[in-house]
């Protein structure tokens, strides 16, 4: 299963409780979504609160990936980077700010790729 762009908008025991359900119901299935860390959802919630929609904020976040993995009762099988591919990709067409946004952002895993397995 992917989730993209979906769980950073609820709480963690939202996100739990659906990960206990998909396991419930699906066998040897993975899971990948992509998730910030707390400095990641500070720092999108300020962007969200100046656009004036309260409705949107954020709430999940993971510190520790191989916590969090352990939490859900899943195995945690990667954990990377989340514009890697795009640095690679779009290097030559990107500022050099935005390139250093970006490794930041990956090095601090203020941004994040999750795949585990239930």
């Amino acid at each position: 299963m992917i989730v993209s762009g979906v769980f950073q908008y609820f709480h963690e025991k939202e996100i739990l409780e659906f990960i206990k359900n998909a396991k419930d119901i699906f066998e040897n299935a993975e899971l990948i979504f992509d998730a910030t860390n707390k400095f990641g959802i500070r720092y999108s919630n300020i962007y969200v609160k100046r656009t004036g929609n309260k409705s949107a904020l954020m709430h999940f976040y993971i510190e520790n990936p191989k916590e969090f993995a352990k939490k859900a009762e899943y195995q945690l099988i990667e954990c990377r980077g989340f514009y890697k591919d795009a640095l690679e990709m779009l290097s030559k067409k990107l500022s050099l700010y935005t390139k250093i946004s970006m490794k930041i952002a990956d090095k601090r895993n203020n941004a994040m790729i999750l795949h585990l397995k239930l």
